[in-house]
């Protein structure tokens, strides 16, 4: 089994951001910050711990996640080598795209299929839900997480080895094998630090920005630099993360692999 040094790992992204700042940069404005503003602005505002009204905004939603996707496998391929530009970044995730999506939707079809009928009595009485109800939602929740944490490295194995969905699956769980309490911790304490962080910046700039310029009605300035803030925090998260998974990748992995 080989060694895994989370620390290393950690360092190793603090230098790949250092280093390649100027490349991931553009890819994380292209691909997670302005689609997830514009996003924003389009979503009909509601009231706290309430979802939107459905409309049309709902369509653009898999169209986000699917330009959020190609940025990360772009920024994967930047951190995980060799040396590339932003544009052969953004071609080689292009073509691994549709293997990577196939691998994610191979676990998310029966995610999702476990997952809604479990919701479904929460979600009819989320006041009082049914305790038998409830214990079966938080199991299911438990379950999926402990087989996410065995695929975390999916994505960075479909962006540096050109293999199909399945067999991306195969090496997320081979590479991961024996290191499962260590990156379900990691993900955990990367996942509560950078929540609070998130919070902490969308709380104060927001309340900032309402005082200046007034409650964020839909298209206005407010709404438009709320947005815009949450995007920027939201993305110097996800981007910390691909990056610091690529180096957890190489180190498992062993020298990176050209992709196809």
């Amino acid at each position: 089994m080989t060694k895994l040094s989370i620390g290393q790992a950690w360092s190793e992204t603090v230098d790949v951001v250092k280093r390649d700042g100027r490349l991931i940069v553009p890819v994380a404005l292209a691909f997670a910050v302005i689609p997830a503003t514009l996003f924003a602005l389009a979503v009909p505002p509601s009231p706290a711990g309430e979802m939107p009204e459905p409309g049309g905004w709902a369509l653009l939603y898999p169209l986000l996640l699917l330009v959020a996707l190609i940025g990360q496998i772009a920024i994967l391929r930047l951190a995980i080598g060799p040396a590339a530009s932003v544009g052969e970044a953004i071609r080689h995730a292009l073509r691994r795209a549709p293997s990577v999506i196939g691998a994610a939707l191979i676990f998310a079809v029966p995610a999702t299929l476990i997952l809604v009928p479990t919701a479904l009595p929460i979600l009819a009485n989320p006041t009082d839900p049914p305790p038998v109800a409830a214990l079966l939602f938080s199991v299911a929740c438990i379950a999926l997480l402990c087989v996410w944490v065995r695929l975390m490295l999916m994505t960075a194995a479909g962006t540096a080895e050109a293999i199909g969905p399945v067999a991306i699956i195969k090496r997320s769980w081979a590479l991961t094998k024996g290191h499962f309490w260590r990156l379900m911790t990691m993900a955990l304490l990367f996942g509560i630090v950078a929540w609070i962080v998130i919070k902490a910046v969308q709380w104060v700039m927001g309340s900032v920005l309402i005082v200046a310029l007034g409650q964020p009605e839909p298209w206005t300035v407010s709404a438009l630099l709320i947005a815009l803030i949450a995007a920027i925090v939201q993305t110097i998260a996800s981007v910390l993360f691909a990056v610091l998974l690529a180096r957890i990748y190489v180190q498992l992995a062993g020298a990176p692999t050209k992709g196809n």
